[in-house]
């Protein structure tokens, strides 16, 4: 079963993983700062959390499953 809550702190690293690997192929189509808004790192995810709710998708145990959902 998937379970939807909201992100929290300890999400992070596996969140963090999902969009860069994603993303890293387009790199070039991107400015530096719109690349940077798109693929989170440690110290942006905590303002994003801040400002916004995030929500996880998670397996029923609690585990995240690397992906971010919105």
């Amino acid at each position: 079963m998937v379970l939807i809550r909201k992100l929290t702190a300890e999400d992070a690293g596996g969140i963090l993983a999902c969009p860069s690997a994603a993303f890293e192929e387009f790199r070039d189509n991107y400015t530096a700062g719109a690349f940077a808004g798109t693929v989170l790192a440690a110290d942006t995810i905590a303002k994003r959390l801040q400002a916004m709710t995030v929500f996880v998708a998670t397996e029923e145990s609690g585990e995240n499953d690397g992906e971010d959902h919105a």
